[in-house]
């Protein structure tokens, strides 16, 4: 299991640069992973409450 904190830095990296899923530095969890997360978060309203 990956670091959830990774996870949300994942995230907030692809929303600060802007790019796309694919290219996340591999410093960071799987991009499927995170994008699994991503979509997750934002369908249950989790990203909006954020």
């Amino acid at each position: 299991m990956h670091d959830l904190r990774e996870i949300v830095n994942a995230i907030l990296y692809v929303n600060r640069t802007g790019i796309p899923w694919e290219c996340l530095p591999h410093d960071f969890p799987p991009y499927k992973t995170v994008y699994d997360y991503y979509a997750k978060w934002e369908a249950d309203g989790t990203t909006q409450q954020v």
